[in-house]
């Protein structure tokens, strides 16, 4: 028995490998034209470099990221061109993690473990909570109970407490003391 003449065998299916290198060559083509179009549009690369130093200035600390946005944009505004401010802005946004870092900023992968660690302790809450609710909402008698307890302070050294019969519901407990023990 050999292989179904539908199912492609060592050699592959010629007609389907074809179709899809011509795909997306075509593909290819058209989003290189359309960037190469945009790319001589000058307010699109002034837009791209401005979006890019608006980003750097967020890796400085906050006090004096006016002071750095005014600048970079004032640097930017002095190149000709379309393609030299792009790539000024884009070296700028590669150093900004460093420059933030000399200005005491945490690292990106600092802030990336913050976040992760934040949003864990956020996510094991979670369930704690919907817990206590929930008792809350079936059980409002023994959060009550809970509530009415009453404090003892016991003075001396032998104490005990033996509770019977506890439930969600009920229950009875008893302080059993030996003597030598005095309660206030």
């Amino acid at each position: 028995m050999g292989p179904h003449p539908r199912v492609p065998g060592q050699r592959g299916c010629s007609r389907v490998k074809g179709w899809l290198i011509a795909g997306l060559a075509t593909l290819g083509a058209l989003l290189v034209g359309m960037v190469k179009a945009d790319l001589e549009d000058e307010k699109v690369c002034r837009w791209l470099a401005r979006t890019l130093v608006y980003r750097t200035t967020r890796h400085l600390p906050a006090d004096e990221r006016d002071r750095w946005r005014e600048e970079l944009i004032r640097d930017l505004l002095d190149l000709q061109g379309r393609v030299a401010p792009l790539l000024w802005a884009f070296s700028v946004y590669l150093q900004a993690g460093r420059w933030g870092r000399m200005r005491g900023m945490p690292s990106r992968w600092e802030v990336l473990v913050a976040r992760t660690r934040a949003a864990w302790q956020r996510l094991r809450s979670l369930p704690q909570a919907r817990v206590r609710a929930r008792a809350q909402q079936l059980h409002p008698a023994s959060i009550q109970a809970q509530a009415q307890t009453a404090h003892v302070k016991v003075v001396g050294f032998d104490a005990q407490l033996v509770a019977s019969g506890t439930t969600r519901s009920g229950g009875s407990a008893s302080l059993m003391s030996r003597p030598g023990a005095w309660f206030i």
